[in-house]
């Protein structure tokens, strides 16, 4: 549903004067079908009227254009379409939105983060004292001191991949020393 105008036939252009007039009395008769076409395009009746109603704002915006515009329905079909193809996009970015961030913007706390709230400084430090060396030492450098697992693996003179399930392993005994839950659960 494109809106073009024809190459072989020259533009009329309406009287400015009445084009307000001729735009409003299309907008009257085209209601019905840009509706059945909104609910075509996106299977929601109530969408569908929002759809229509943002098409008739649009063409009241742009009624100079309406001018010289030969086909009128086309043009409004035309402003229909592409209004529905911006409410996709839309939805688009919104359903790429982070589930993390969602949870967050609504309010929405898991258990575990409130217990990790309630952990202060002091009895991290302590239950870091308790760890052996090896656990203690990446999960300093890696959760105090953000370093990568690159660095850490240079510092200590480990593999990478050993740097990795320290820290995992070291994330788990903090977990069960501060939260009380065993090192298995997450």
């Amino acid at each position: 549903m494109t809106c073009q105008l024809s190459r072989d036939m020259p533009v009329v252009a309406r009287p400015r004067a009445e084009a307000p007039a001729a735009l409003l009395a299309l907008l009257k008769t085209a209601e019905s079908s840009l509706y059945a076409t909104a609910l075509r395009l996106c299977r929601n009746p109530s969408l569908a009227r929002d759809l229509v109603q943002d098409t008739f704002e649009r063409a009241l915006q742009k009624q100079t254009q309406f001018a010289q515009v030969e086909n009128g329905r086309a043009w409004l079909g035309a402003i229909l379409h592409n209004r529905f193809i911006d409410h996709c996009r839309v939805r688009a970015r919104e359903a790429a939105e982070p589930l993390d961030a969602a949870a967050h913007a609504v309010g929405d706390v898991s258990p575990i983060e409130e217990a990790w709230a309630r952990v202060g400084p002091e009895e991290l430090e302590a239950a870091l004292a308790r760890m052996e060396p090896g656990f203690r030492d990446v999960c300093r450098m890696h959760g105090l001191e953000r370093r990568s697992y690159k660095e850490i693996s240079l510092a200590l003179g480990i593999p990478i991949n050993t740097v990795g399930s320290r820290i995992s392993r070291a994330k788990a005994r903090l977990r069960a020393m501060l939260l009380g839950r065993p090192e298995d659960e997450g």
